[in-house]
């Protein structure tokens, strides 16, 4: 199975899926952990308090990782632009050489060819 076929693209697309939802879930039950410990610390709180200070705790950090994963996204987006940028200056800057190179090469040998055909 090659990389760029449909079946492997779409397995790949699958599993990059299954490994969001598992990251999501690990955020979320951390968070749950988290909020727990901190309403554990306020015992004056009722049930209902602990239970409501624990959801915004939980929507809360869901929030804030939402975020700091958007900042890594569009930095890598970033990045990638710039890299792109620097990959193509860099590729058009040796195919110029490469052409210099060949045509310095073709007519080196274009006047050797000529200084033979004349000296003979």
């Amino acid at each position: 199975m090659r990389p760029e076929d449909p079946v492997h693209l779409e397995a790949r697309a699958g599993l990059v899926r299954l490994e969001g939802h598992l990251r999501a879930h690990s955020v979320r039950r951390r968070a749950r952990q988290d909020a727990k410990a901190f309403t554990d610390r306020l015992p004056w709180l009722t049930d209902s308090q602990q239970e409501e200070i624990a959801r915004h705790y939980v929507d809360q950090r869901i929030a804030q990782v939402r975020e700091d994963l958007l900042l890594v996204v569009n930095r890598c987006t970033e990045l990638e632009a710039a890299y792109r940028q620097r990959y193509d200056e860099l590729r058009g800057g040796l195919l110029r050489r490469t052409v210099a190179a060949f045509c310095g090469v073709t007519a080196l040998l274009t006047g050797i060819g000529a200084w033979l055909t004349m000296a003979m």
